[in-house]
Order: C-alpha cells, then sequence, then structure tokens
C-alpha cells in the first residue's frame, strides 16, 4: 500500500509547475520583477494564472501568461505591498486545471522606496 502511494505521488510531481524567480530576497517597490516558471509535462499552447499572494492568505495581484511549458511574465511591485509583516510568494497554475500549479517556497518582503533628495544638515 505504502509503495502504491509513493508511485501516486510522483506521478503527481511531474505534472506540477517550477518556478524559478523571483527570490526571497526584500525587492522595493515600483520595481518591476519576473517569476519564470517551467512545466515538462504542460503543452505551450496551454496559458497560466500568475497570483501575487499576500501571508499565503489573500490574492493581491492576478495576471495570465503564455506558453505553460516554459515562459515568463513581468509585474510592478504596488507601493501598498510594503507594509510590515506582509510576504508575498507567487503562484502559477494551468488556467484550464488549477490543480496544476506551483508556488515560490520563500516569500519576499516588499520595501518602500527611499527618496534619494534628502536634504542632510551639516
Amino acid at each position: 500500500m505504502l509503495a502504491i502511494k509513493r508511485c501516486k505521488d510522483a506521478l503527481l510531481a511531474i505534472h506540477d509547475i517550477r518556478l524559478h524567480a523571483p527570490g526571497p530576497d526584500p525587492k522595493v517597490v515600483g520595481t518591476k520583477q519576473i517569476v519564470s516558471w517551467y512545466c515538462i509535462t504542460c503543452k505551450p499552447e496551454d496559458n497560466v494564472k500568475i497570483e501575487v499572494i499576500e501571508n499565503l492568505l489573500k490574492v493581491v495581484y492576478t495576471t495570465t501568461g503564455k506558453n505553460a511549458n516554459a515562459g515568463s511574465q513581468v509585474f510592478e511591485l504596488n507601493s501598498s505591498w510594503a507594509a510590515p509583516g506582509k510576504v508575498y510568494n507567487v503562484k502559477v497554475s494551468l488556467q484550464k486545471n488549477p490543480k496544476v500549479f506551483g508556488i515560490t517556497i520563500k516569500p519576499f518582503p516588499v520595501i518602500p522606496t527611499i527618496p534619494t533628495n534628502i536634504n542632510l544638515p551639516f
């Protein structure tokens, strides 16, 4: 019974989407980030749904991408995402079958921009 379960788990594992980016380092508001993915069993003609998820609870951004087999999509970090205690993961799933998905393992924080025109008293 255990061998069958492991075999089923292995079969399920080949049907998921693997993500390459973004990494867990802090990101600055307004910067453009790239999420990249590949799925060895997905078809290039299938599309994907891309979601940015706050604290693994709330979807704060959704877009679509082409080529479920391998692709990438750019998204910009919103200023409302820069708040203490908030971290974000990116999830990519097949539009036609959301059970086939991948999600970034480590979340990334978003930090506010730092003004460059600060007048320092001397």
